[in-house]
């Protein structure tokens, strides 16, 4: 019944999702393109805030993708969806699991939707100390970036569970062999544009992948800190 009330509502452009990837494609080559050529090293930096922006409409793409509402065709809204997730490193078949199936499938469930999940005050106190300053530093609005880089991407896109790996076996290895190959390579391809350049690898390589993927975490980590987060939102124990 949801699903046909949604309906009308429903109308897929193949053209358009193809214009918008290839435009985003684009723009993110070209802002590499722009680390390395750049001559300034402001505008280096300049053009590493872009590719962190670049990098969240790409993922933005992929999750619209993932969801199956981006393309009409299934298998498209698939391959695509992985291609335009592997600037932000993202694993799409552990991604799949992760939010598809955890979040919407579990919304605020607690044990199951383990995005910025709150713990009770008693909790809280029954925590060691050191997580109780991890807890807070996460919150604390310097630390949403870190909270995405270490509890969401890191546990779960990096270094996933058994189980997580289990329920999407073939397609979880193709992706992780996609995700590893694709960050060799563009930080291979910024070593060695430093080498035929005469400028630092280091330097490339920081201002082309390591201060926009950290800029990324912090954009991700700030948007799902805010559309999760409120006294108002509510968290259950019980399904």
């Amino acid at each position: 019944m949801l699903r046909k009330s949604v309906r009308p509502l429903r109308k897929a452009s193949n053209l358009r999702a193809t214009l918008l990837c290839l435009l985003d494609l684009l723009l993110f080559a070209a802002l590499l393109v722009g680390v390395v050529a750049a001559g300034s090293p402001w505008t280096k930096l300049l053009c590493s805030a872009l590719l962190a922006l670049s990098i969240s409409r790409l993922f933005v793409i992929g999750h619209d993708a993932c969801h199956q509402a981006f393309f009409g065709n299934r298998h498209a809204n698939r391959w695509i969806g992985r291609l335009v997730f592997l600037p932000s490193l993202t694993n799409y078949s552990l991604w799949e699991v992760g939010h598809n199936l955890g979040h919407h499938g579990y919304t605020n469930l607690r044990g199951h939707d383990y995005v910025w999940a709150p713990a009770s005050p008693a909790e809280y106190a029954a925590m060691p100390r050191w997580r109780r300053a991890l807890e807070r530093f996460y919150r604390s609005g310097f630390g949403f970036g870190a909270y995405y880089a270490v509890e969401l991407w890191g546990k779960t896109l990096l270094l996933p569970s058994a189980e997580q790996r289990d329920r999407k076996g073939t397609a979880f290895r193709t992706d992780t062999w996609l995700v590893g190959s694709f960050a060799v390579a563009w930080i291979g391809a910024l070593a060695l544009a430093g080498g035929a350049t005469g400028q630092s690898p280091l330097l490339l390589v920081a201002c082309g992948f390591l201060l926009p993927f950290a800029l990324w975490n912090g954009i991700m980590g700030t948007v799902i800190y805010l559309h999760h987060t409120h006294p108002d939102v509510v968290w259950y124990d019980d399904p």
